[in-house]
């Protein structure tokens, strides 16, 4: 049902800001499991660094997400603070 749904991405979003609270944002950044090709947080901060030095940043295999959520993510992204050394944007 709708109402299962909703309660199980809920939970699912509560649990995952407790768990980054608590210090486990390195590791819960890390698993494949968590992140995909589409919104891997490193792969959009690459895309945007490459947009911002002139290049496509589809000319290589690292970025899947859609332009205009690269697009509508760029802000956020190179304000956003960094994990570890993943980040490539300057």
């Amino acid at each position: 049902s709708p109402r299962v749904a909703a309660a199980i991405a809920l939970a699912s979003v509560l649990l995952r800001f407790v768990l980054a609270a608590r210090g486990w944002g390195e590791i819960l950044h890390a698993r494949p499991e968590l992140s995909s090709a589409v919104d891997a947080a490193t792969r959009l901060r690459e895309g945007d660094a490459l947009r911002r030095l002139g290049q496509s940043p589809y000319a290589g295999s690292a970025l899947h997400a859609p332009p205009l959520l690269l697009a509508a993510l760029a802000p956020r992204i190179a304000s956003a603070p960094t994990i570890g050394t993943r980040a490539v944007a300057p």
